[in-house]
C-alpha cells in the first residue's frame, strides 16, 4: 500500500453491542444448494457479505477483539502512522482509499476468509503486501506430496507471513476461499448468451435448487428451479429465479446441438431466450428464464378458461406469435459469412433453414404474472406486453437442426420425439422436414381451441376420443392418441372414410360459431394447412393396395387423419 490510510477520529466504536460475534454470524450466513445430489457446498452470498463487512462493523470488531495486533505493527508498516489503526484496517478492507467504499478495490473476501478460519490478525500481513480480493484465487504450485506453495492469480507469490505455516492450514485456506468466490453471472452482448466453464472447486451462486421434473418425466435431462442471489447475476433486478436445464457428460452432443440452435436463432418474443451456458463438475447447463406458469400443458389442466374478451384476444395473439416464432426458426439465415462460400453445396442466394423437431404443449412455456420480461437483459424493457394472461414461448431446441431448405429432410428413425404430435411421414417414408413442425403445431392448436371452449376436461375427452381410433403399429392395430392412423385396407383401395362427428365436436363447433367468429376461421385455416399442407408432398401420392402376409402393414397404404380430428376441423 503506497499511502497511509488515515483514521476517522469521530467514528463510533459501539455501533454493535457484541462485535466479537462477527465470525459466528458470518459462518451462519453461508448457504446455498447445488444442482447435484452428491454435494452440499455452501457459499457466502455477496449481499450477506456486504451487509456484515462494512467500515464501522470491521472497526468495532478489530477494536474489541484484535486491537493488540493492530497496535503492534512495525514502523515500516503502512498502518504505523494511522491514528486509529483499527479504522485504517476497516478502510483497507472496504476499499476506502478515496474515502468511499469501493467493492472493486476491497479486501472483504480475504477478511471474510480470515474471519471464518479465525485468523483475522493475518490481515496485517495482507495489508503490508497490498493483497486484495482481485488477487484471488490462490493457486497451488510446486506441489510435492502434501507440501505446496501458493501463487496469486497474477502469478505473484505472497509473502510467507500472509500464509499459515502448517501445510494443513494452508490447504484449509485454499479450500475455504471458494466459498467467497462464487461467480457473478452476466448477459452477453446483444442477443448472444454467455458461455461459462467453471472449475470444479467453484460453487454456483444458487441459494436454492429444486428439481422440477422427476427422472421419469425428463429422462434425458434434469430441470431445476434455482434462486440466485441478486448480486450474483445481472439479468434484471427483482427477478432472481431461473430455470436450469442440466445434462450429463453422456449428453454433451445434445448440449452442443441446443446451444448451436440458440446461437443461430434470432431473439423473438415467443421463443425462450438463453441467458448463459455453464459447464461445471462434468455437467452441462442452460440457464433460462423461469416460466412461473410452467407449460402450456399445465395451463390446460390447472386453469379454467375465463371466456373473456381479453382471453380470446390473447389466444389469437399467442397463436400468431407461436407461428411467427416457429417461422423464425424455419427461416433463420446464417448469412454468407457464416460458412466459407466455396464450401457451400448450394447457390449463394439460398438460405439455411431449420426445424424445431419436437413441438408439443410441454415444450411451450407459459410465462404468467411476470413483473419482468424474460428478455429484459436484452431490450431493457421490464414490462410484459401480454398483461394478465402472460405469454407463450417455444422452448427446448435440443432437436433443432439447420441446413439448406432443400436438404431439411431427415431420417425419421434417427429422431427422438413425442409420438402424439409426430406427422404421418414418421411412420411411412421415414423422412421429415419443416412440415414436421407444421403438423405438430396444428395438432397443438386444435387442443388449445378445445381447452379455450371446454376446459381441461375437453382436452382429456379429445385425447380419449383419438384413442378410440386405432393405428397400425408393429403388425397390429393399436390405440394411440396421435392425430392420424393407417386405415385397414379394402379390396377397392385405400379406405379413408371419416366419421362425421368427434369428441363433443358438435357442441364445440356450436359454441364456437355462436360465441366468436375468430375461432371458426382459425379452425378452417388449421384444417387446410394442417391436413393438406402439414404432410409433405411425399404423402400426397395415392398408391394401390398390395396384399401382404398376415401381420405386415400393406404396401402403399397411406396414413390418414383420424376421424375425431377431422370432426373437430370439419366446420360446416
Amino acid at each position: 500500500m503506497s499511502a497511509v490510510i488515515e483514521a476517522n477520529p469521530d467514528g463510533q466504536l459501539n455501533k454493535h453491542a457484541w462485535p466479537c460475534d462477527l465470525p459466528k454470524r458470518l459462518r451462519s450466513a453461508f448457504t446455498g444448494q447445488q444442482p447435484y445430489e452428491d454435494t452440499n457446498s455452501k457459499f457466502l452470498p455477496l449481499s450477506k457479505m456486504h451487509e456484515m463487512i462494512e467500515p464501522e462493523t470491521v472497526r468495532a470488531y478489530m477494536h474489541a477483539c484484535h486491537s493488540e495486533a493492530a497496535n503492534n505493527v512495525p514502523e515500516t508498516h503502512p498502518l504505523h502512522e494511522a491514528s486509529d489503526r483499527c479504522y485504517a484496517i476497516a478502510q483497507y478492507v472496504c476499499g476506502m482509499s478515496d474515502g468511499e467504499p469501493n467493492d472493486l478495490d476491497s479486501a472483504k473476501k480475504i477478511f471474510s476468509i480470515l474471519l471464518k478460519l479465525e485468523k483475522v490478525p493475518q490481515i496485517i500481513h495482507f495489508i503490508q503486501q497490498g493483497i486484495k480480493d482481485k488477487d484471488l484465487p490462490f493457486v497451488k504450485t510446486n506441489e510435492d506430496g502434501e507440501n505446496f506453495d501458493l501463487l496469486m492469480n497474477d502469478g505473484r507469490q505472497p509473502s510467507l507471513f500472509c500464509l499459515p505455516e502448517e501445510q494443513p492450514e494452508r490447504s484449509l485456506l485454499v479450500n475455504s476461499q471458494w466459498g467467497l468466490l462464487s461467480p457473478i453471472l452476466r448477459p452477453g452482448d446483444g442477443k448472444k448468451f454467455t458461455r461459462y466453464e467453471f472449475k470444479n472447486e467453484e460453487i454456483l451462486p444458487f441459494l436454492e435448487a429444486e428439481q422440477l421434473l422427476s427422472d421419469d418425466e425428463s429422462p434425458n435431462s434434469k430441470i431445476w428451479k434455482v434462486t440466485v442471489d441478486g448480486l450474483h447475476h445481472q439479468f434484471g433486478k427483482g427477478n432472481d429465479r431461473f430455470a436450469l436445464k442440466q445434462l450429463g457428460l453422456l449428453h454433451k452432443e445434445w448440449f452442443n446441438w441446443e446451444i448451436d440452435a440458440y446461437e443461430k436463432i434470432p431473439l423473438h418474443n415467443h421463443l425462450t431466450p438463453l441467458y448463459a451456458t455453464i459447464k461445471h463438475r462434468g455437467h452441462f447447463h442452460l440457464l433460462l428464464p423461469l416460466a412461473t406458469g410452467s407449460s402450456l400443458y399445465s395451463m390446460w389442466h390447472q386453469n379454467a378458461p375465463k371466456q373473456s374478451n381479453s382471453q380470446w384476444l390473447w389466444f389469437a395473439e399467442q397463436c400468431l406469435g407461436l407461428a411467427s416464432g416457429l417461422g423464425c426458426i424455419h427461416n433463420t439465415d446464417l448469412g454468407r459469412t457464416a460458412i466459407p462460400f466455396e464450401n457451400l453445396p448450394w447457390s449463394a442466394d439460398d438460405r439455411t433453414c431449420g426445424r424445431h423437431g419436437d413441438i408439443k404443449p410441454n415444450n411451450v412455456l407459459w410465462f404468467r404474472d411476470q413483473d419482468h420480461d424474460s428478455k429484459a437483459h436484452v431490450n431493457g424493457n421490464g414490462k410484459d406486453e401480454h398483461g394478465e394472461h402472460g405469454r407463450l414461448r417455444i422452448c427446448d431446441f435440443g432437436l433443432t437442426r439447420f441446413s439448406h431448405p432443400g436438404a431439411t429432410m431427415t431420417s425419421a428413425g434417427m429422431l427422438r420425439l413425442t409420438q402424439t404430435y409426430r406427422p404421418p411421414e414418421y411412420d411411412t417414408v421415414k423422412k421429415v422436414s419443416r412440415a414436421f413442425d407444421i403438423w405438430s403445431l396444428g395438432g397443438m392448436y386444435l387442443e388449445m381451441i378445445t381447452w379455450l371452449l371446454l376446459g381441461g376436461e375437453g382436452v382429456n375427452d379429445f385425447e380419449e376420443k383419438r384413442m378410440e381410433d386405432v393405428v397400425w403399429e408393429m403388425g397390429d392395430y393399436k390405440k394411440t392418441d396421435d392425430f392420424f392412423h393407417n386405415p385397414k385396407p379394402y379390396a377397392g383401395g385405400n379406405h379413408d372414410t371419416v366419421k362425421e362427428t368427434g369428441p363433443d365436436s358438435t357442441s364445440t363447433l356450436a359454441i364456437t360459431k355462436t360465441r366468436r367468429t375468430t375461432v371458426p376461421q382459425l379452425i378452417k385455416t388449421i384444417a387446410k394447412s394442417f391436413l393438406e399442407k402439414g404432410r409433405s408432398r411425399m404423402m400426397k401420392s395415392k398408391k394401390p393396395v398390395v396384399e401382404q402376409p398376415a401381420g405386415e402393414q400393406p404396401v402403399g397404404e397411406q396414413p390418414v387423419v383420424k376421424p375425431s380430428v377431422i370432426a373437430v376441423c370439419n366446420t360446416p
